[in-house]
């Protein structure tokens, strides 16, 4: 995953996860967490983010079906659950404001 590449001067312990569907483009995203940030007179330097595409290794997904393997959904419910409760909010991405993407996807709510 992309957080497992980073020094770890640059990786903590979330303290919120992110929300969002795929077709935000890395603009709004960056640009949607620097203004929470700002508005909840956050150092953006010392906020972490938990966000599933940056987080979990997709790669690893991808090499146990190409092996004709399967991720037990058991397991990957408990992973994906102990993340959101580990941080304790979600910060939802809506955007655009007037008919926001996020609201038009199917979601679980753990």
């Amino acid at each position: 995953s992309y957080a497992d590449a980073l020094d770890t001067k640059h990786t903590g312990p979330a303290s919120v996860m992110l929300s969002w569907t795929w077709q935000y483009s890395v603009r709004t995203v960056v640009t949607s967490l620097v203004r929470w940030c700002e508005r909840s007179q956050l150092n953006p330097f010392g906020s972490y983010v938990w966000q599933c595409a940056l987080c979990n290794n997709q790669f690893r997904v991808a090499e146990k079906r190409a092996n004709n393997e399967t991720e037990d959904f058991d397991t990957f419910r408990t992973v994906f659950e102990s993340r959101v409760h580990s941080t304790g909010h979600i910060l939802a991405l809506l955007s655009p404001w007037h008919r926001p993407m996020y609201t038009t996807r199917i979601w679980c709510v753990f």
